[in-house]
C-alpha cells in the first residue's frame, strides 16, 4: 500500500510540475511576443526547473512499473501524462496569450498595429475560445480608442449576427477617424477604414439589420462610401444607391 502511495505520488507530482512548466513557458518566455516562435530567453529558467522536476517524477514512476512488471499501469500512466499535458498546451496557448496580450494593452507596452497583428493571429486560430478571447482584446483597446480595433469588432460582431453591436462599433470608427481625416492624417489608412464602416452602416440601413429600416440613412452611408476610389465593392453600392433613389423617388445621376 505504501508503495502504490508513493508512485501515485509520484505521477501526480510529475504531472503538476510538467502542467506548471507548460504554463510557466508562454507566461514568461514571451513566445507570443511576434505571434509565436520567439522565446525571451532569461524566462525560460522557471519553466526549465519545473520541467526537469516533473519528468524526474515521472522517470522514478516509470523506474517502480518496470521493477514491479506492472506494465499495463505503465502504459495507462503514459496515456494520461499525455492527455494531461495536451490539454495543458491546448489551454494555456489560449489563456495565457490572451492574458499576455490584455496585461500589455493595459499597460501602453504594444502599438495598436502589433495588437492588431496579434489578435488577428488569434482568431485565425478558429477555435471559440480563441475568438472570445480576441473580443476581449478588442474591446481593450477600443479603450484606448483605437479605430482598428472598433473596426475589427464591427466586423466579427456584424459576421455573427450581433447587428445592433455591429452598428454601434461602426459608428464609433466614424466618430474617431472622421475628425483626422479632415486633419489629413494618414489618409489612405483612414479613407479605407472610413469607406468599409460607412458601406457597413449602409447595408445595416438598407436591410434594417439592427431594426427598422432606413433607407435616407443607408443613402447617405452609401454615398459616403462611395467616394473613395479604393472601396472595391464601389460597383455594389452604386446599385444600391440607385435602388434607394428609386424607392424614395430621388432623381438618380
Amino acid at each position: 500500500m505504501k508503495d502504490f502511495l508513493k508512485k501515485t505520488l509520484y505521477l501526480w507530482l510529475s504531472i503538476i510540475c510538467i502542467g506548471i512548466a507548460i504554463g510557466l513557458f508562454y507566461l514568461l518566455t514571451d513566445f507570443f511576443e511576434h505571434g509565436g516562435g520567439f522565446i525571451r530567453v532569461k524566462g525560460i529558467i522557471a519553466p526549465a526547473v519545473f520541467a526537469i522536476l516533473g519528468l524526474w517524477s515521472f522517470w522514478i514512476f516509470i523506474k517502480k512499473s518496470i521493477t514491479e512488471k506492472n506494465y499495463l499501469e505503465l502504459i495507462a500512466s503514459v496515456l494520461l501524462i499525455a492527455v494531461v499535458v495536451t490539454g495543458f498546451f491546448y489551454f494555456s496557448s489560449i489563456g495565457f496569450k490572451s492574458a499576455h496580450l490584455l496585461d500589455k494593452i493595459k499597460a501602453d507596452e504594444i502599438t495598436e498595429d502589433e495588437c492588431i497583428s496579434q489578435i488577428t493571429i488569434m482568431l485565425n486560430d478558429n477555435r471559440p475560445e480563441s475568438r472570445t478571447n480576441a473580443i476581449e482584446c478588442l474591446k481593450a483597446l477600443t479603450e484606448k480608442g483605437s479605430a482598428q480595433a472598433w473596426f475589427k469588432l464591427g466586423e466579427l460582431y456584424f459576421d455573427q449576427g450581433d447587428y445592433g453591436d455591429a452598428e454601434n462599433s461602426f459608428i464609433n470608427v466614424c466618430n474617431i477617424l472622421e475628425p483626422k481625416e479632415v486633419e489629413g492624417t494618414d489618409y489612405k489608412h483612414i479613407g479605407h477604414d472610413l469607406s468599409l464602416a460607412y458601406e457597413y452602416l449602409g447595408n445595416i440601413y438598407n436591410t434594417g439589420l439592427s431594426g427598422d429600416t432606413d433607407k435616407q440613412k443607408a443613402l447617405l452611408y452609401y454615398e459616403r462610401a462611395i467616394q473613395y476610389p479604393f472601396n472595391m465593392h464601389s460597383n455594389r453600392i452604386q446599385s444600391a444607391i440607385d435602388s434607394i433613389k428609386q424607392v424614395i423617388n430621388e432623381p438618380i445621376i
